[in-house]
């Protein structure tokens, strides 16, 4: 798979996510976890040359808002603490990393519980 399909399956399984999240999210954190993993990869393609793929970043913000609606702001790292400092995720850039969906099972809900 060349890196240019990559980041294209990317970008369509972040907007299946976003489409789908204000139905509730039905898996666990691992799930969502893999999901937001998904959304820093986006980032880290299209760097900070805002010129570069304007229709791809149109579609990227697009999921982006969708899914800021869907979701509410998490005290800490989804990832944890030792790992937001180690891999320097911050609020600002790592947003996704900062938020859970507002519609959400138990099992989501109990590893949630467990982030420090």
């Amino acid at each position: 798979m060349t890196r240019r399909r990559s980041t294209r399956a990317l970008l369509t399984a972040w907007e299946r996510t976003a489409a789908t999240l204000a139905d509730g999210y039905e898996l666990g954190l691992d799930d969502w976890l893999n999901d937001v993993d998904g959304r820093r990869l986006l980032g880290e393609a299209l760097g900070d040359d805002t010129r570069r793929a304007p229709t791809f970043r149109r579609r990227l913000a697009a999921a982006d808002a969708l899914v800021r609606a869907a979701t509410k702001a998490f005290p800490r790292c989804l990832w944890g603490s030792a790992n937001a400092e180690q891999h320097g995720y911050d609020r600002t850039r790592h947003w996704f990393y900062f938020v859970v969906p507002k519609r959400h099972g138990a099992e989501f809900r109990a590893d949630l519980a467990r982030i420090r």
